[in-house]
């Protein structure tokens, strides 16, 4: 079960960071 966790956490902040990098890029442009 910690692994599942561990893994969905790390699934949702790679999301988070994706979004992040998709609003970066928006910006500059």
């Amino acid at each position: 079960m910690a692994r599942q966790s561990r893994d969905l956490l790390l699934l949702l902040l790679l999301s988070c960071l994706v979004c992040w990098a998709r609003a970066a890029r928006q910006e500059v442009h």
